[in-house]
């Protein structure tokens, strides 16, 4: 479908009228087990666009945000964004004259939430009542993006703009940190993250250089970043995940021939340790990533299978045992979020159809 790998998590739209759920009675959405739709929508332009939802926060059981937009291959279309308030998804309003779409959000509580354009240079905060634009930054051209957010606090938020496609004459926004009051750049390590896992305020996990020759990963103990060492087997690390201050876990890939083959990495504190795949996963025809927990000490990993674009949903448990779940042909998921206090899932992504993509919610386990 044309979306860069790091940019499979896609968002959703604004509209103002209510939305319910999509092909699904609630009742039986918050009853049915495994990974299924239960929202859906199509945000049309004035041509035949691509809508879908970019990321995905729960802050709490009844409290979730879907956020992307009309067109996500591009800075045009419009962004969008609907609320699961415990029974239904329904549209929520966004500033007005926003262009682009939003492909990174984080959630500190349910009155702070960050949210960014890839291409628009924006960043977004809900404060409980209603969304604003936090900040803009002048330069708005590919491929100088805003690739992730990391919300700690009101006062202690992390906002990248790494490079996720190898060229390195543009160097992208940077890495920029809001103490409440004021934003800073980051200079030295640490300037060049695309996407960062927080465990605290003082131990966050960064990762940058997607493709390009610095590729990187970076620590922050809660005064400086520091590059942590990588084993060459995990080639291009794409993706991390901390889990705990002893379990930080990475996806990526790696050419040891003519073909780039997904790769498992995790930390224990000392050391990496590569992780088997289970097939098809393992073949050269997919990616991985992103990484989330499950709720129970175990992971889900996202992976693509960029030959037959059908996504699965990876689940390895905290004994090691994986399992495989499927979604529909010709769509597009994102990165798992865990549902408060359960252990079941929201998703994000879109689907293929003749009109266009479809912006889609999915849900694991019981909902509601």
């Amino acid at each position: 479908m044309g979306m860069p790998r790091q940019l499979r998590t896609v968002v959703a739209v604004l509209v103002v009228a209510p939305l319910g759920l999509a092909g699904m009675p609630p009742s039986e959405a918050a009853t049915q087990p495994g990974w299924r739709i239960v929202f859906s929508h199509h945000y049309p332009l004035s041509n035949r666009a691509d809508s879908a939802y970019g990321a995905v926060v729960a802050p709490g059981r009844n409290d979730a945000w879907a956020l992307g937009g009309s067109q996500w291959g591009s800075n045009g279309g419009y962004p969008a964004a609907v609320h699961w308030n415990g029974r239904r998804w329904r549209a929520a309003a966004l500033p007005a004259g926003l262009h682009g779409y939003i492909s990174a959000a984080s959630a500190s509580s349910a009155g702070n939430i960050w949210a960014t354009s890839v291409f628009n240079g924006y960043v977004l905060r809900w404060n409980g009542s209603r969304w604003r634009v936090a900040r803009r930054w002048k330069e708005t051209s590919y491929p100088s993006d805003l690739t992730g957010v990391t919300a700690i606090s009101r006062t202690d938020v992390w906002v990248f703009g790494g490079v996720i496609v190898g060229l390195t004459s543009q160097p992208g926004f940077g890495t920029w940190h809001y103490n409440g009051r004021t934003w800073t750049k980051i200079r030295g390590q640490g300037r060049n993250i695309v996407q960062a896992s927080a465990l605290s305020a003082s131990d966050i996990w960064g990762i940058g250089g997607y493709y390009a020759a610095y590729a990187q990963v970076d620590h922050y103990n809660g005064k400086t970043w520091r590059a942590v060492p990588f084993p060459a087997w995990l080639g291009n690390p794409q993706y991390i995940f901390a889990a705990g201050p002893r379990d930080v876990w990475l996806a990526g890939e790696n050419a040891p021939g003519s073909q780039f083959l997904p790769v498992l990495g995790r930390w224990n504190g000392r050391t990496w340790h590569r992780v088997a795949l289970p097939a098809p996963a393992a073949s050269a025809a997919s990616a991985i990533g992103p990484i989330s927990a499950d709720g129970h000490g175990g992971i889900w990993v996202d992976e693509q299978d960029t030959q037959r674009i059908r996504p699965l949903l990876l689940h390895r448990s905290a004994s090691g045992a994986w399992t495989i779940s499927t979604l529909r042909p010709a769509s597009i998921a994102g990165a798992p979020v865990l549902i408060p206090g359960t252990t079941s899932m929201w998703d994000a992504g879109t689907y293929s159809t003749t009109d266009g993509g479809i912006a889609a919610i999915w849900a694991y386990g019981p909902v509601g």
